[in-house]
């Protein structure tokens, strides 16, 4: 059983949840582990029709191994996610989310020109390797927020999720998860 967090950002999840409605619920943009948002329905289960849960988590359902930080630094957290009900849209690491690249030219086209934060974020693109020579990089943190812009950039199908055990492995149940399989846009200057 994972730990309930006693956090600010689960207080400000849960209000918020119980701000909206089933008609319109709130979507969750998860980027990192799934804390937060398993304890907000674990203190909250109220919220679990409210919400929509669009997690960076885990990798392909197909994928030989479940070594991926987002999902192994809160395992019961996953556990809590896939188990309680609430509407989930999974964008799997490696063998999903991993295609989607990007070049230092790209960048520097489509984000450095939109103010400071755009600067910031290209410089810290730039960052990351010395060679940008044929170089691109996985911009994994944008997915969540591609599949709320068009959920048609990233094909899906709904299955079963996924039954984790404390070792990361298992089969599935018959609860449903919309599960990315591949992404894809192409970025249009407005």
């Amino acid at each position: 059983m994972p730990l309930l967090k006693d956090a600010p950002a689960v207080d400000d999840l849960i209000a918020r949840a119980r701000a909206s409605s089933t008609a319109d619920p709130l979507y969750v943009v998860a980027i990192a582990a799934i804390s937060n948002v398993a304890s907000a329905i674990l203190m909250a289960p109220d919220i679990i029709d409210k919400i929509v849960v669009v997690w960076l988590g885990g990798h392909a359902l197909e994928w030989p191994h479940t070594a991926e930080g987002n999902l192994h630094r809160d395992v019961g957290g996953a556990q809590v996610l896939f188990h309680s009900g609430v509407l989930v849209v999974l964008l799997p690491c490696l063998g999903v989310v991993s295609h989607l690249l990007s070049s230092v030219p790209e960048i520097e086209l489509h984000v450095e020109p939109h103010g400071e934060i755009g600067k910031f974020l290209a410089q810290r693109y730039k960052e990351t390797s010395d060679d940008h020579v044929g170089w691109s990089k996985e911009i994994r943190d944008m997915a969540p927020v591609a599949w709320l812009l068009n959920p048609d950039w990233c094909e899906s199908v709904v299955t079963h999720t996924p039954v984790l055990t404390d070792r990361v492995h298992g089969a599935s149940t018959k609860r449903g998860i919309q599960c990315a399989t591949s992404i894809g846009f192409i970025a249009t200057q407005s």
